[in-house]
């Protein structure tokens, strides 16, 4: 009898054609209690994506949705995949991390995506041609404020709070 135990992954995009408020919020709670019962018995993962100015209701916070997701959950784990880095203030972003981290102990597994899109660009007031350096940039500081040391950016002296769960850092 084979005793490994079961891989299971639910992903939500929450893409909808012609999304209104109500049908999205039925979905939103929807794949919560989806999540909450899959917890009970034995789901693994549950991935939640980014996208910007689609006009049909794709995902655009994923790491407010796995937050959101996770509460009230005690084992599975939430993959952000892919926030788009460069759209993000890697400050705030860094923050919202470890605050998730912390209220899952560790929970939250967030992947970086540099994006495809000039549309989701341009609605965020970033230059497409520049995600590469966006992204180095982004990186850069995020793990710098994980640290919970303080250090320069923007020419001012910063310091996160709280401090991730996870040490050294969130996983990403």
């Amino acid at each position: 009898m084979n005793t490994a135990p079961i891989r299971a992954t639910i992903r939500f995009t929450f893409a909808l054609p012609d999304p209104d408020p109500v049908t999205q919020s039925d979905y939103f709670r929807a794949a919560r209690e989806m999540v909450h019962w899959g917890d009970k018995r034995g789901l693994n993962f549950v991935s939640v994506d980014e996208h910007h100015a689609t006009g049909f209701g794709w995902s655009p916070n994923p790491i407010l949705e796995a937050g959101m997701i996770l509460a009230g959950t005690e084992k599975v784990r939430a993959i952000a995949g892919a926030a788009l880095a460069p759209l993000w203030n890697p400050v705030r972003l860094a923050e919202d991390i470890a605050v998730v981290d912390q209220m899952t102990q560790g929970r939250l597994i967030t992947h970086f995506g540099l994006g495809y899109r000039p549309i989701e660009y341009a609605a965020m007031g970033k230059n497409f041609k520049r995600r590469g350096r966006l992204m180095d940039e982004f990186l850069d500081v995020l793990l710098k404020a994980w640290t919970g040391e303080p250090f320069e950016h923007n020419g001012e002296l910063v310091a996160i709070s709280p401090r991730p769960y996870t040490q050294p850092h969130p996983t990403v």
